[in-house]
C-alpha cells in the first residue's frame, strides 16, 4: 500500500463546508470502492471515517489493512470499531440477509 496524504473524510467535509450533494457524491465513491473490494474478495471489517482519507483532488481513498498473515486475516478474529460496527458483528452472530437479525 502506498502513502496517501489527506484528511479523514469527516474532517475534509467540514473544511470544505461540503453540501449534502457533495457529501453524497463522496459517499457514492466510497461505496464504489467497497464494492470493488468485495468483488475482489476483500471484506474490510472496520469501515469508519478514520479509514477513509480524501486526497487533495477530492478523491476518497479507503484504507485497508495489510493482506499479509496477521490477526486481521485470521479466522475467528473480530476486527471492528464498536461505534461503527453492525449489530451482528458486535454480538458475534452471523449476518442475516433476509432483513431479520439473528
Amino acid at each position: 500500500m502506498g502513502f496517501i496524504e489527506g484528511p479523514e473524510i469527516t474532517a475534509w467535509c467540514r473544511r470544505q463546508s461540503a453540501t449534502v450533494d457533495q457529501r453524497l457524491r463522496l459517499f457514492l465513491q466510497v461505496c464504489d470502492g467497497v464494492e470493488f473490494a468485495h468483488r475482489n474478495l476483500v471484506v474490510h471489517r472496520d469501515l469508519k471515517p478514520g479509514n477513509i482519507l480524501v486526497t487533495a483532488d477530492g478523491t476518497p481513498k479507503l484504507l485497508v489493512p495489510d493482506a499479509g498473515e496477521s490477526p486481521a486475516t485470521t479466522l475467528g478474529t473480530r476486527m471492528m470499531t464498536p461505534e461503527y460496527a453492525a449489530p451482528e458483528q458486535v454480538r458475534g452472530s452471523r449476518p442475516c440477509y433476509s432483513g431479520a437479525w439473528h
